[in-house]
């Protein structure tokens, strides 16, 4: 089913998928409200698991792939599925690809230049590159994978706001193609909009934020500056004396 053989680095990635699958498939059943058939499906999980992570030998022969789950338990899999496929909405049209691989290129020419941190430019860069397989490989894996790796890309984007914010024009152009193609997979134009829209409310709200900063009361900033005090008394040069 992988196209690839066992032992490999490329096995050993798409695997890794396959169970991020099964993850996925645990999670929704786990959450369907009681009443219906969640615990008949839960029932089912592990059987479900062993087909993911069988426990002989791959390789054998003994061992082949019509074995590893039987036709029941794939037939009740194949029920959960339908259900998952009739609740998610995501549609990844050509559109909303363009614009991710827009994305992924702005990010690219960002991480190329200087002045990103070296931990946060590793995680970016790896992002960056796991979000490109998983498009290269959406035909086995569908489009879900790429829509929540381009989530969490976002969230590390606000990372890099907060620590090169002189960088705020170049990460908020890559995010821009981001948060338009998620827009794009959900509901078009108008949710992209809305999207955006939020987006400066944010910006909004933080202005105000950083208008009015929160008080500290006497005591604690007492305590402060004693502290302060504490580890590097002041001389006389560095006191301000003009009022």
């Amino acid at each position: 089913m992988l196209d690839c053989k066992v032992g490999t680095s490329e096995f050993a990635q798409r695997h890794a998928e396959v169970v991020n699958l099964f993850r996925r498939v645990h999670s929704f059943v786990n959450a369907m409200p009681e009443g219906t058939q969640r615990d008949i499906y839960l029932r089912y999980a592990p059987a479900w698991h062993a087909g993911v992570v069988p426990r002989g030998n791959w390789d054998s022969p003994q061992n082949p792939p019509a074995k590893v789950i039987s036709q029941s338990n794939l037939d009740q899999l194949g029920g959960v599925m339908q259900v998952l496929s009739i609740t998610s909405a995501d549609d990844f049209t050509d559109e909303a690809q363009d614009a991710l691989v827009r994305g992924l290129k702005e990010w690219k020419d960002l991480l190329d230049e200087a002045g990103l941190p070296p931990g946060i430019s590793e995680q970016v860069r790896s992002q960056v590159a796991h979000i490109e397989w998983l498009l290269a490989n959406v035909s086995l894996f569908g489009s879900e994978p790429v829509v929540r790796e381009s989530r969490n890309l976002i969230g590390l984007g606000v990372e890099v706001l907060q620590l090169v914010p002189v960088k705020a024009r170049k990460v908020g152009a890559a995010m821009a193609y981001i948060v338009y193609m998620l827009g794009l997979v959900h509901a078009g134009i108008d949710h992209t909009a809305g999207i955006l829209e939020g987006l400066n409310e944010v910006s909004a709200q933080i202005e105000v934020i950083t208008d009015n900063p929160p008080e500290l009361s006497a005591e604690s900033n007492e305590e402060i500056v004693d502290a302060e005090f504490e580890e590097d008394p002041p001389g006389e040069s560095d006191l301000d004396t003009s009022d």
